[in-house]
């Protein structure tokens, strides 16, 4: 809530800008990033599952778990969830 004496100091149409930093364990970041319950297999900072990361190296190559990934990624899930909601629930037998 601004107070009319902020004004003078931010008026109407300022920018704010600010660094978040998210604190906490590996199993925290993990959910963050939309991967619960994965903190112990997948890198956070990248793509690589732990067999992958124990190895050499100079024996793997890796991407960056970046924005664009995570985009990708959230838009992947959209559209299976709106696939299978068209689908209708389904049965098992």
């Amino acid at each position: 809530m601004m107070l009319q004496h902020d004004e003078n100091k931010f008026p109407t149409g300022s920018k704010i800008v600010f660094a978040m930093f998210i604190t906490g364990d590996f199993s925290f970041y993990a959910d963050v990033l939309g991967m619960p319950n994965s903190s112990s297999y997948w890198c956070p900072w990248c793509l690589l599952s732990h067999p992958e990361w124990n190895k050499d190296p100079d024996a793997f190559v890796t991407e960056e778990r970046t924005l664009k990934f995570l985009s990708k990624t959230l838009e992947a899930i959209k559209y299976d969830s709106q696939k299978n909601e068209a689908d209708g629930p389904k049965r098992y037998q």
